[in-house]
């Protein structure tokens, strides 16, 4: 028989459900002639998102690049830390427009997958 929850106690925490990949991937779509930056580059392309990002944030815990990769295309994806959705990075939309071309002039859009 289970015991009943005192009164003023938290509430028992429900397990969340892990996001699939494609909700925590933003893709930066490219000109379609251009070289993408040296494999190299790709962790000051991240440094600079997430430097972005933090100095837009208000709280203090601001959401994170994990990882950016180029496909196929020559498009940047770059994928969230954790179970951080795709969305939480986007709100700083604008801050990201402004700091990506500093590292690579060919971005054009950013994107949730």
């Amino acid at each position: 028989m289970p015991k009943a929850a005192k009164a003023g106690a938290p509430p028992t925490p429900t397990p969340t459900r892990p996001l699939a990949k494609r909700d925590r991937r933003i893709i930066v779509r490219r000109e379609a002639y251009s070289n993408p930056v040296a494999e190299d580059r790709l962790t000051a392309l991240r440094d600079a998102v997430n430097s972005a990002v933090a100095a837009a944030h208000k709280g203090n815990n601001p959401p994170k690049v994990a990882s950016v990769t180029i496909n196929r295309k020559r498009n940047y994806i770059m994928t969230t830390l954790g179970n951080t959705p795709a969305t939480e990075i986007l709100k700083f939309k604008a801050n990201l427009e402004f700091a990506l071309p500093k590292i690579d002039r060919a971005v054009l859009t950013l994107e949730g997958d």
